[in-house]
C-alpha cells in the first residue's frame, strides 16, 4: 500500500506540473512578446531621434554654413540636448497631469532650452546664431500653425 500512494503521489504532482505549464504557457509567452515589443519600440524611438537629430544638423550645417569643427561642436550640443530631453520625458511619464508637474516639465525643459541655447552661442557665429535663431522662430510658427490647423480639423469632423 505504501508503494502504491507513493506512486499516486507522484502522479498527482505530475498532473499538477503539466496543468501549470499548460495554464502559464500563454502568460510567459506574452511576457516574452511584450519585452520583444518594448525592445523593439525603443530602437525604433532611438533610431528615429537619431535620424531627426542629423536632419536638424544637415539643415543647421546648410543654412549657417557651419565648419566641419563647428558640426562636430554642434552635434554633441544636440546630442547632449536630446538626452537631457529624453531624461525629462522618462522622469515625467507616468506622473499624473496635473497643473503643477505640467508646469515643473515646462520649466525643465526650457532650462535645457536655454543650456543649449548658450553652448550653441560659444560655437556659432553672431551672423550664424542670428540665422539659428530665425530658424528656431520658424519653426515656432509652423509649429503654432499645424497645431491651429488641427484644432480646426477636429472641431469640424464633431
Amino acid at each position: 500500500m505504501l508503494k502504491s500512494r507513493s506512486f499516486l503521489d507522484l502522479r498527482t504532482l505530475a498532473l499538477v506540473s503539466a496543468a501549470a505549464c499548460v495554464l502559464c504557457a500563454p502568460m510567459v509567452a506574452t511576457a516574452t512578446k511584450s519585452t520583444t515589443v518594448k525592445k523593439s519600440h525603443g530602437n525604433a524611438a532611438a533610431s528615429e531621434q537619431r535620424a531627426d537629430l542629423n536632419e536638424h544638423l544637415q539643415t543647421m550645417t546648410e543654412r549657417l554654413s557651419l565648419t566641419d569643427d563647428q558640426v562636430t561642436k554642434v552635434r554633441e550640443i544636440l546630442q547632449s540636448n536630446a538626452k537631457q530631453m529624453g531624461a525629462l520625458h522618462a522622469k515625467y511619464n507616468g506622473m499624473l497631469e496635473t497643473p503643477e508637474n505640467k508646469s515643473t516639465m515646462a520649466k525643465a525643459k526650457e532650462e535645457v532650452h536655454a543650456s543649449t541655447q548658450a553652448k550653441l552661442a560659444h560655437v556659432l557665429s553672431a551672423g550664424q546664431l542670428a540665422e539659428y535663431r530665425k530658424m528656431g522662430a520658424e519653426h515656432t510658427k509652423h509649429s503654432s500653425e499645424s497645431a491651429t490647423k488641427a484644432v480646426s480639423a477636429s472641431a469640424t469632423q464633431r
